[in-house]
């Protein structure tokens, strides 16, 4: 599909409107089925599968004119959590929820023997390897899609722990056992390193020199918010290791990737480039978040996390362009001392 063909205002539509809604569902969201609640349970799942697939064209607007081995990659991982996704979603959401619904007349050994059925069409290794393809397919899009837009040549790191943490999920996922199961939690986490890498090797600049402090506080921000994801909600110790060493994987990477030319920025001086490697903080988050589940409270924060990233790159694009139109009028465009930008005639 030529994503590029798409009009300006339905592109905008689908990276921003798309994920809006995917908050405002996941937040009515339970964290799992119960009887009392099986036909909404049913009904937020069919309501999904639409966005889910309008969240995987949202990735593929991230890519617009990329090419290359990482960018092929990741356009097939979209592909991956499109299918294994959809399917994660048909199982443990609409089928999950028509199984609940058929339990409500039934009683005692009925009952029992109905929720062990359940119990054990959850914990099949054939269907849990399925749902981790969906879960490696969406961490290996996301992270990939930063891999690509940091612009860095270096791919070959990158792409091995892309595909390493790929791996990695989709063989724990298919494995639930103790000592294997909850490496999980890894695969999201040598995919960001992946990404970070990339950051790191971009020298992309990103940072504007009256906005330096606040755009710093943003990976910090964004590790205050995972760790009260734990502190609130981390039930599980697994997860909660994953998104807290996710978190400040992030924050790490992207202070070795931008802490060269924070200097240069807090010292008042010009720094090159504008919206370029800061955008794709929220984007590594989301990655990270999104891994755990998109159930509340994961779900809201990671799509959030994507807007912003979303809302970040599409002003990005807009400014390229307006220069471009001015350099093509014969207006040239530079920094000026706010970090914004400039017009000013050419020879």
């Amino acid at each position: 599909m030529d994503t590029a063909a798409i009009p300006s205002v339905p592109r905008r539509l689908i990276l921003v409107a798309t994920p809006i809604i995917l908050v405002l569902i996941e937040l009515a969201h339970p964290p799992m089925p119960t009887l009392a609640i099986a036909n909404w349970w049913v009904a937020i799942h069919v309501i999904q599968l639409p966005l889910f697939g309008l969240f995987a064209l949202a990735l593929l607007l991230l890519l617009d004119g990329s090419r290359g081995v990482v960018a092929t990659l990741t356009r097939v991982a979209v592909g991956v959590f499109l299918v294994f996704y959809t399917f994660l979603d048909s199982t443990a959401g609409i089928a999950a929820g028509i199984w609940l619904e058929g339990e409500r007349g039934l009683t005692g050994p009925q009952r029992a023997g109905a929720e062990h059925v359940l119990a054990a069409f959850f914990a099949d290794p054939v269907r849990q390897t399925l749902v981790g393809l969906g879960y490696a397919g969406l961490v290996v899009a996301m992270l990939g899609a930063c891999v690509v837009l940091a612009g860095t040549r270096a791919v070959r790191v990158p792409l091995g722990l892309l595909l390493a943490g790929a791996l990695l999920m989709v063989v724990a996922w298919g494995v639930d056992v103790p000592l294997i199961g909850p490496l999980r939690v890894l695969g999201p986490i040598l995919g960001a390193l992946g990404a970070a890498v990339a950051l790191y090797q971009s020298g992309a600049p990103g940072i504007h020199p009256r906005s330096a402090r606040w755009q710093l506080a943003l990976p910090l921000a964004l590790v205050v918010v995972s760790a009260a994801l734990v502190a609130l909600y981390g039930n599980d110790p697994y997860e909660a290791i994953g998104l807290t060493v996710g978190a400040l994987g992030v924050a790490f990477a992207v202070a070795l990737a931008v802490w060269p030319r924070l200097r240069v920025a807090l010292g008042n001086q010009a720094a090159e480039g504008t919206w370029r490697v800061l955008p794709l903080v929220p984007l590594m988050f989301s990655a990270t978040v999104l891994s755990v589940d998109h159930a509340s409270p994961y779900g809201p924060v990671g799509f959030a996390s994507f807007l912003l990233a979303a809302l970040w790159l599409e002003r990005g694009t807009r400014a390229r362009a307006r220069a471009e139109a001015s350099l093509s009028s014969g207006v040239g465009v530079g920094l000026g001392a706010s970090g914004t930008a400039t017009s000013e005639p050419t020879a």
